[in-house]
């Protein structure tokens, strides 16, 4: 009786560690954390915008890439599902919801850009 039990037992044992360990469980207590991409039209040419984020309660920091250049360090916060960053006088805000970002990226000169951006799978 008790190996039968053990037997039940294993794959429930399985299906739980496989989810602690997925990206969607711990997108539940730190969503922004991880790599992102994303890409937007600028004045006719396209940008290639990457973020990798680490938050931690809801203080976010991270490096912002452009063209796979690093352009810097962000810093900022996150409430619910709304968050914004900041790095040199460039806004960057949004909403979060699994794997995906909405962003609103607003310029120096008040210039707002709105695209997507999706967390890179983990290797």
């Amino acid at each position: 009786m008790m190996r039968i039990a053990l037997l039940l037992a294993a794959p429930l044992l399985a299906l739980s560690s496989a989810a602690a360990q997925s990206p969607a469980a711990a997108d539940s207590t730190a969503p922004l954390t991880g790599s992102w991409e994303g890409s937007f039209n600028h004045e006719g040419s396209v940008w290639r915008v990457a973020m990798t984020l680490t938050q931690t309660d809801t203080t976010v920091t991270g490096t912002l890439y452009k063209d796979g250049d690093e352009y810097g360090e962000v810093k900022g916060s996150i409430h619910g599902t709304s968050w914004v960053l900041h790095w040199d006088q460039i806004g960057i805000s949004g909403t979060v919801v699994g794997d995906r970002l909405q962003v609103e990226l607003t310029v120096y000169n008040g210039t707002k850009y709105h695209f997507s951006m999706t967390r890179r799978a983990q290797s």
